[in-house]
């Protein structure tokens, strides 16, 4: 009401031109379904590399980009599920909290509303929501090293973690230089 007391009818006109603008990136013919899925698969990519091809989008533009995957992802779900059962072995630690927040929160935009599955561009959202998973798996490590009592056993896991993680992204860490040196010379 306000805002046409005030003669300010260009704040609605700029809400629904930017309302059509990022329609462009939620597909609304995806069911929440298929956004559970590629959620799954979105959780799997943000530690694992993702089977990757090369798109191109002109004459002299390339992008690389993951496969598109229609299931669920078992990597993906233990992940989250590990995750959910750090959060409750941990629930009144702080920490803990925000990321159960945080991974709710990105629950919500990725599966729910579908934010970037029009393009298949979850990738993009790694950085902002792939980090609590990794934080509560810790957390449980953490525990469970604690009621063991087996000595460094967080470093032990942790090594073997980190190798894990090394052997199944070093391919994809190959096709990333690879496809720089060939697409965009220096």
């Amino acid at each position: 009401m306000l805002i046409i007391i005030f003669n300010r009818i260009d704040i609605l006109e700029d809400i629904f031109f930017k309302e059509r603008i990022y329609e462009s990136f939620v597909d609304e013919n995806i069911t929440i379904l298929d956004k559970t899925q590629k959620y799954t698969q979105f959780i799997k990519n943000c530690y694992l590399a993702p089977e990757t091809y090369v798109k191109e989008i002109s004459s002299n533009k390339n992008s690389l980009r993951a496969v598109s995957n229609k299931s669920f992802s078992i990597i993906g779900c233990i992940i989250l599920f590990t995750a959910i059962l750090g959060f409750f072995l941990n629930k009144k630690e702080k920490i803990a909290q925000i990321c159960m927040y945080w991974i709710t929160f990105g629950f919500v935009v990725l599966a729910i509303i579908g934010w970037g599955v029009a393009e298949d561009g979850l990738m993009l959202y790694a950085l902002y929501f792939g980090w609590p998973f990794l934080v509560l798996i810790l957390k449980l490590i953490d525990k469970i090293g604690k009621k063991l009592k087996i000595p460094h056993f967080n470093v032990i896991f942790l090594t073997i973690l980190i190798l894990i993680f090394i052997l199944f992204n070093i391919q994809g860490v190959k096709d990333i230089i690879e496809f720089g040196f060939k697409y965009y010379k220096l």
